[in-house]
């Protein structure tokens, strides 16, 4: 071969990876044939190749990263949505409604680059992917495009302004209905407990015993107790009563008579509202009495 092509010395040491300082010097060459130096120059070519990512891998590495923005956005703005569709306070409306807009562009910008990677190489008429490069392109375009679906595109709704003010009225009137409600039955159960410590305390007093009753409840088909229970005595009826029906509940319980607890568990039900409505009616009355003017001597 004629010797007649000249290699630069430093692109020889880059072709045989040698780190040595790089010395530039027009007149460090080496004389080589036009045959070994198209052989070098290709080998250069192919590890440039081989270091170097293709564009598909570069799409692909920022399309997770979107996806993966999206996700960890996604899940803190159905918080948040959660919450202010019902009724709380916990977040800001105008926050959310800021991070529902970057949630689209983020929606925009995973369709456009899936869709680059969808139709990347199809105009070269010379080399189009095809087999399973072309395969996988679609499969990524159609993983981007089920996440939109499912994801971003199925985000619930804010409320507007005067919707938000509405459900807050609303939760908070709910709020204070089962406060009172509560605070309703804590009283009862006080009262239950008080009538309780006084029935005692007159047992105490006692050494009286009273005769044996006969037990004449019948619940169900047919069922008695079948024994006498203990209960607490009340000059109150009603709590009286409420008290022999919870020891007959305990006694069916243990009788696996199921449906004769429920039975009984309705009619206890129905004592207790029969007494908060006797408490209502007498703490009226004496708030009315309260308020009658003396008459004058």
């Amino acid at each position: 071969h004629d010797c007649s092509s000249f290699l630069p010395l430093n692109t020889a040491r880059k072709i045989l990876n040698k780190n040595e300082e790089e010395v530039s010097s027009p007149d460090l060459n080496l004389r080589i044939c036009q045959h070994c130096l198209d052989l070098l120059e290709t080998r250069e070519h192919l590890k440039e190749a081989h270091n170097s990512k293709p564009i598909i891998s570069q799409f692909y590495e920022r399309l997770c990263v979107y996806r993966k923005e999206a996700d960890e956005q996604a899940a803190i703005y159905n918080e948040m949505a959660k919450s202010l569709n019902s009724g709380e306070s916990n977040y800001n409306l105008n926050d959310a409604q800021v991070l529902r807009a970057k949630l689209l562009r983020l929606a925009d910008s995973i369709d456009a680059l899936s869709n680059k990677i969808a139709v990347l190489g199809i105009k070269d008429t010379e080399n189009p992917p095809q087999g399973q490069a072309l395969r996988l392109q679609k499969a990524i375009r159609t993983a981007a495009t089920g996440f939109l679906r499912n994801t971003l595109l199925s985000m619930p709704v804010l409320p507007t302004e005067e919707q938000l003010k509405s459900l807050q009225e609303r939760r908070i009137r709910y709020n204070a209905r089962i406060l009172e409600e509560s605070e309703r039955e804590t009283r009862l159960l006080d009262v239950e407990r008080t009538s309780k410590r006084s029935s005692l305390r007159k047992q105490d007093s006692t050494t009286a015993k009273s005769p044996p009753e006969k037990d004449v409840c019948s619940v169900g088909q047919g069922w008695v107790p079948e024994k006498k229970q203990q209960f607490y005595k009340s000059d109150d009826p009603l709590i009286e009563q409420m008290n022999i029906i919870r020891n007959y509940i305990q006694e069916a319980r243990l009788a696996n008579k199921q449906e004769e607890v429920t039975s009984l568990e309705a009619n206890l039900r129905e004592l207790k509202q029969e007494y908060w409505r006797c408490q209502q009616l007498q703490e009226k009355n004496r708030h009315e009495d309260s308020h009658i003017p003396n008459e004058p001597h």
